[in-house]
């Protein structure tokens, strides 16, 4: 498990190695705490309110599947949005000062437009009231039926495959082409831009890809133009494409959450905002 401190301690290594010791003091500036998921093991339902990324969530009876409003073309109106995951808070209430310390917070989406639609449910009640809720694949926004020709059956089956996830700490930094660099003094002289360039993707290679990550940097900002709203907010979470768990947002790209601080401080996860970038 890497934390904070190994995340660091490399970092501190490859400012070293690509004499950036003068900008060290903004590098570490710029970085951000964040908390990343990576897939682990499928999740087989065994436990209820767990943290699971794809498959079918965990609800209270008295809250539904959340359907879409047919804000996108292609989204068909009162279709299942897509279950992207539930995340059990008291599990990552010490890496956090923001989120509520106990309770699960849900994520769900549409069809991966540049803004899809999207909506995220917090819950604080008691966790013995979750059931497990599935909805037949073919009425999932973008769904297709899952049939067995032989039997002549349809079954239901999640749009994505039920993961467990390994929890870490680390520190992010902006990617070199990201807004906060470009207003940085790393950019004021190319051959520093560049040198943090090369830091930067080897930084990445050491703390290795993951599934999703909340509190770190909206790695395809310059791609965001006209999404000020998002820009400024804090990215609550951030979904790359992984096979395992069969994501893929566009062309293998990134879907992200976004939320204002001060919704944030309050609970109030009524106004979330999206974006997806492709590679």
């Amino acid at each position: 498990m890497k934390t904070i401190k190994e995340s660091e301690k490399i970092l501190n290594k490859l400012i070293t190695e690509f004499n950036l010791e003068e900008y060290k003091d903004e590098i570490f500036k710029l970085s951000s705490s964040t908390i990343i998921f990576k897939s682990s093991k499928r999740d087989k339902y065994e436990n209820i309110g767990n943290t699971r990324f794809g498959g079918f969530p965990d609800l209270p009876e008295d809250i539904d599947w959340p359907i879409s409003n047919g804000k996108n073309d292609k989204d068909e109106k009162g279709q299942f949005l897509n279950f992207i995951c539930q995340i059990n808070l008291q599990y990552i209430a010490h890496l956090n000062n923001y989120l509520p310390k106990f309770g699960l917070l849900y994520f769900f989406s549409g069809e991966y437009y540049s803004n899809p639609e999207i909506k995220v449910i917090y819950y604080s009640g008691d966790l013995n009231q979750l059931v497990k809720k599935e909805v037949d694949n073919d009425d999932i926004v973008g769904g297709l039926l899952s049939v067995d020709i032989i039997n002549n059956t349809a079954s239901k089956v999640p749009m994505y495959k039920a993961y467990k996830v390994k929890i870490e700490n680390i520190l992010t930094i902006p990617d070199p082409f990201l807004n906060k660099i470009e207003k940085s003094i790393i950019a004021q002289n190319k051959e520093i831009k560049d040198r943090y360039y090369d830091l930067y993707h080897n930084y990445y290679e050491c703390i290795k890809e993951y599934t999703a990550s909340m509190f770190g940097h909206f790695y395809w900002e310059h791609e965001s133009k006209g999404y000020d709203k998002f820009l400024d907010s804090l990215t609550l979470l951030e979904v790359t494409s992984d096979s395992k768990v069969n994501f893929c947002f566009s062309d293998s790209g990134i879907l992200a959450f976004s939320i204002n601080e001060k919704d944030l401080i309050k609970k109030n996860f009524k106004k979330i905002y999206s974006a997806v970038s492709s590679s």
